[in-house]
């Protein structure tokens, strides 16, 4: 918790905006696999000798931005700045009528 608010700078107000059509990326994780012949295998003891060792590769899509903001003021100046720049996703969930059709953005108080 400490280290959280030295980083945070005690700004007291976070905006979280969900963007839309944003890229997918390949990512190589620190995890080792091993693949023979198609057959991706997660242990060196359950593959076979003649596997090769690969990076395992995950698909990462970065489609949510985060800031800290001491005032409101500053958090609506800064959504207008993304708003100018990125498409912000719009609620699609037919269960959640209150957030269906509206852009999905929040502004919340952090300690």
């Amino acid at each position: 918790m400490n280290i959280l608010k030295k980083t945070n700078k005690m700004k007291n107000y976070r905006l979280t905006v969900h963007l839309e059509g944003q890229p997918h990326v390949q990512k190589e994780t620190s995890k080792w696999i091993y693949q023979y012949k198609g057959t991706i295998y997660k242990t060196k003891e359950e593959a076979p000798k003649e596997s090769k060792r690969l990076k395992e590769k995950k698909t990462i899509c970065h489609n949510t931005l985060s800031f800290y903001f001491k005032t409101k003021e500053e958090c609506i100046q800064k959504l207008s700045e993304i708003r100018s720049k990125y498409t912000i996703a719009l609620g699609k969930n037919n269960q959640k009528m209150h957030k269906y059709g509206q852009e999905l953005f929040n502004i919340s108080w952090v300690n």
